[in-house]
């Protein structure tokens, strides 16, 4: 198996991502098939169903927005699967057993990751779920030196990104209260990740499953995981 990594990019995605990902995204499904998930009318660099509210996190919060919660709070996993035409799915894995606490040394938050890949492209993907809630996972970006973040909503849900920060865009996305979707792609520029994050489609356990995700434990298994 092909193992892929991810540039540093915050507390979540420290990993180097090497292989080539993404490229045209023209005749993929960018619909979110869940009904929670409306479509914004404002566009954000002539990017539909991007709507966006503010502009810096904290700007309007003050201090009550930098001390955000920060924990992790035990959930049920939510996944989500990307749907753009030439997209290919890495891998998908939820580690468990004695590998979870090794995958989890950057950040106690970390559920599972996906990874995407397009041939020929200098471009990459990587998804994060985190069992914490926005405002606590914008906060945990802030706090590894990101520094401001734009926020507003992606399809509906609330959303904050970062425009390039050692040559990654990185898109937080509340899939709930207390889940946290995580974005990073690599090599594109802002424009080209929002679409990316638009395709997002929320999935269950199952569906995920027969994407290609993995629920192991990745020492047991012998196989080569992010993080383990």
């Amino acid at each position: 198996m092909t193992r892929l990594r991810l540039r540093a990019a915050s507390a979540a995605a420290a990993l180097v991502l090497t292989g080539g990902l993404l490229g045209a995204c023209s005749g993929g499904d960018n619909d979110i098939d869940d009904p929670a998930a409306g479509t914004s009318g404002a566009p954000v660099d002539g990017v539909p169903g991007v709507d966006p509210t503010t502009t810096t996190p904290g700007a309007a919060g003050g201090a009550a927005a930098g001390a955000a919660d920060t924990k992790v709070v035990p959930g049920d996993s939510l996944y989500v699967l990307l749907k753009l035409a030439g997209w290919q799915l890495g891998e998908a894995v939820r580690p468990i057993g004695k590998s979870r606490p090794q995958y989890q040394q950057l950040d106690k938050s970390l559920d599972w990751y996906a990874t995407y890949d397009q041939p020929a492209t200098d471009q990459s993907v990587q998804l994060n779920g985190h069992l914490r809630g926005l405002s606590g996972q914008s906060t945990v970006l802030r706090k590894d030196g990101a520094g401001k973040l734009k926020t507003g909503e992606i399809n509906g849900r609330a959303a904050s990104w970062l425009d390039q920060r050692g040559g990654n865009v990185i898109v937080l996305i509340a899939l709930a209260r207390n889940y946290t979707l995580e974005l990073v792609v690599s090599g594109a520029d802002l424009e080209t990740t929002l679409k990316i994050a638009r395709a997002l489609t929320p999935v269950d356990q199952t569906k995920w499953k027969a994407a290609g995700g993995k629920v192991l434990d990745c020492l047991a298994a012998g196989a080569e995981c992010i993080g383990t």
